[in-house]
């Protein structure tokens, strides 16, 4: 498999899906960062509720960070699931 995927890097088209496949590991480190290693409650449902108040939290820090920035890459509800801004879906 690792060498499935350096050769994919040689390719225009792999060097686009790993630049993807970065930053949604950043914004999964982040959330571990924040969150810990271990699962804070008893029970899939409060655990899974937790890890998407953190991808919340993190989406609000991103997008205030590009709001102090003046940038232009706020984008819509419409253009999200494509952006490469740094959210966490």
């Amino acid at each position: 498999m690792l060498q499935e995927l350096r050769q994919s890097q040689l390719t225009a088209a792999g060097r686009a899906r790993l630049r993807q496949r970065v930053t949604v590991e950043h914004c999964l480190a982040k959330i571990e960062q924040w969150q810990g290693d271990q699962a804070r409650y008893l029970g899939l449902r409060k655990n899974l509720f937790d890890l998407r108040r953190m991808a919340v939290v993190h989406n609000l820090h991103v997008l205030a960070q590009l709001w102090a920035r003046g940038s232009s890459l706020i984008q819509t509800s419409d253009d999200l699931s494509t952006s490469s801004t740094g959210l966490a879906l």
